[in-house]
């Protein structure tokens, strides 16, 4: 290994789409004096597995070059059985993607510790999330923002109300036919990437908001909750303190969204917190 103790994770995209940002970070990084080496993913496996790579070198200072996906694949480097391996290394996010979520609710200087979630799918895959964790219609929403520009996002927001058909998910042993189930600590995120004006992702404790299917009438009434951030308003919005939880999903829509991911999981997913194990900085 080089005297360097920072490696940059890039994804290719994300660095031919903002290859001005791009530069600008590196001429950062020279202007500080600060050593790096990179490298360039081939594919989301390949993201983990450069950063764990990296991670075994010695490096203790990981950029992920990409969106809040290649930021989760880099956390994931980070766990086995729920434990931080590499507690001497932090993360610095950067906002190379499309939506950068992750990095527009953490608007923090300095240093500070994130709480991880964890959810083990029925093959026994293990996944972690810091920003939120969604089933219902947010893996929907997502694919149909997909490639969409920016003054689509209402339209496809609209699109996607019309032929939603609200999935019965069992959480615990209560089942009810359900619109959203969110675990979030902070923000829920509309169509746009847009916050909810009145969160504070570093302070506010984490929480879990379950949406029951609603009418079309209710659902139109309040699509500016669904669209721009705080559903948790809505009165048919049911709070939970969090606890180990366990979800089952049809096995016909067994989708859910992590970290701006869809992931198919299996129709049982076992729902874990892990307190502050991550180190964040930027």
């Amino acid at each position: 290994m080089s005297q360097s103790k920072t490696f940059l994770i890039i994804n290719p995209k994300a660095k031919q789409r903002r290859k001005n940002q791009f530069q600008m970070l590196l001429n950062e990084l020279h202007a500080a004096g600060t050593p790096y080496d990179q490298a360039e993913s081939k594919s989301a496996e390949d993201i983990t597995i450069l950063c764990r790579s990296a991670l075994d070198a010695g490096y203790t200072s990981i950029i992920p070059i990409g969106g809040d996906g290649t930021l989760s694949l880099c956390i994931q480097a980070f766990m086995h059985n729920r434990t931080n391996q590499y507690p001497n290394a932090a993360i610095t996010p950067k906002p190379f993607g499309t939506g950068n979520d992750f990095h527009a609710a953490f608007k923090v200087k300095g240093q500070t510790q994130v709480s991880l979630g964890h959810f083990q799918t029925i093959d026994g895959k293990d996944h972690y999330f810091i920003n939120s964790f969604s089933a219902g219609i947010t893996p929907s929403l997502i694919q149909s923002y997909a490639g969409a520009p920016i003054r689509s996002y209402l339209l496809a927001t609209l699109k996607t109300l019309v032929t939603y058909r609200s999935q019965t998910i069992h959480i615990n042993h209560i089942a009810q036919p359900t619109l959203l189930f969110l675990i979030t600590k902070g923000p829920f995120v509309g169509g746009g990437m847009r916050l909810s004006k009145a969160s504070d992702h570093i302070t506010s404790k984490t929480r879990v908001i379950w949406i029951p299917k609603l009418s079309f009438q209710t659902l139109l009434k309040n699509l500016h909750r669904l669209y721009k951030g705080g559903v948790e308003s809505l009165k048919e919005e049911q709070s939970f303190d969090f606890e180990p939880l366990t979800l089952g999903f049809p096995k016909e829509t067994n989708k859910i969204e992590a970290d701006g991911e869809i992931y198919t999981v299996g129709s049982v997913v076992p729902i874990t917190m892990i307190p502050s194990c991550i180190s964040i900085f930027h």
